[in-house]
């Protein structure tokens, strides 16, 4: 909201307020500033995760999830895991991709 009347007060106007993000992270997961970054956007109200780590990819959606500031929306409104899915693109290993589905 806060970046929005910024938006505004600049004369500034986006074409879309509910905006969907797709992330396909490295093995390691998202870099803290593209975390932060997606925190941070206001108008972004839809992440699809597709990670072939489970590890990093529940490391990072800890940090999307979690409140964050002394009011709870320090990094911008945080998300909630909304669907999960396993993609097996690797058949006869033991490798599968993970999508997940996060909304706020």
């Amino acid at each position: 909201a806060a970046a929005a009347a910024a938006a505004a007060a600049a004369g500034i106007t986006y074409e879309f307020d509910d905006v969907v993000a797709i992330v396909d992270p490295p093995r390691a997961g998202l870099h803290r500033t593209v975390l932060y970054a997606l925190r941070k956007e206001t108008r972004l109200r839809r992440l699809v995760y597709v990670s072939c780590n489970p590890e990093s990819m529940a490391l990072n959606c800890a940090e999307l999830c979690t409140p964050q500031g002394p009011d709870g929306n320090g990094g911008g409104a945080p998300f909630r895991p909304v669907k999960a899915m396993a993609l097996d693109l690797f058949p006869h290993t033991a490798h599968c991709e993970a999508v997940l589905l996060l909304e706020r």
